[in-house]
């Protein structure tokens, strides 16, 4: 799209730098996260969750972080193998400078390519979602680099309710919410007027 061609050579032209890595670029992406989560009032999953995940999947993981002028503007993990690269978690810091994270996201893709990776995921989106809302605001910008949109399907087996509505409780604790915990089936199923339950 060409509002993220122009964010993104803006970005490089006033000195954007991207760094790519691993280990080392991990305190820069929680410090992003952590912004990113206090701005939705959720809990961010912490440092120490994101060096397990660059320990424990080596030659699968890369980070990268977007700054400038030495600050951490935009951040992104990826997952990758020979056949798909899947952007996994995405932060920005408040009032990032224009178009770091499209940067940063644009350089991920040709860095893939380079790599001989075959596809490239931005892992989902929800595709019906009311104009102005968050999800809304995702979809718009992940639609914006010129992906396809595949179905998929969104499904969920209780084994049992109770455990269930534990589940609920803890992850509601866990994100430190006055709302009831719900996923993403139980934030879309109304808009399903035909559906069985």
């Amino acid at each position: 799209h060409s509002k993220h061609r122009n964010v993104s050579r803006k970005a490089e032209k006033e000195s954007v730098m991207i760094k790519k890595g691993g280990a080392e670029l991990i305190e820069d992406y929680a410090m992003l996260e952590r912004e990113t989560q206090d701005r939705t009032g959720r809990k961010a999953s912490g440092l120490s969750y994101y060096e397990k995940q660059v320990t424990f999947l080596k030659d699968n993981i890369i980070v990268y972080v977007a700054y400038k002028d030495s600050e951490p503007q935009a951040g992104g993990i990826f997952y990758y193998n020979q056949q798909r690269c899947y952007y996994m978690y995405g932060a920005t810091a408040k009032g990032a400078f224009t178009g770091s994270a499209n940067l940063l996201i644009w350089t991920a893709v040709r860095d893939m390519k380079e790599r001989g990776v075959k596809e490239f995921s931005f892992v989902g989106c929800r595709i019906n979602e009311d104009d102005g809302s968050k999800y809304s605001g995702i979809q718009m910008f992940k639609g914006r680099f010129g992906g396809k949109l595949r179905q998929g399907y969104m499904f969920r087996y209780e084994k049992s309710p109770r455990m269930y509505r534990l589940f609920c409780k803890v992850m509601q604790w866990r994100i430190h919410s006055d709302k009831i915990y719900q996923d993403p089936i139980d934030e879309e199923i109304h808009k399903w007027k035909d559906i069985q339950v």
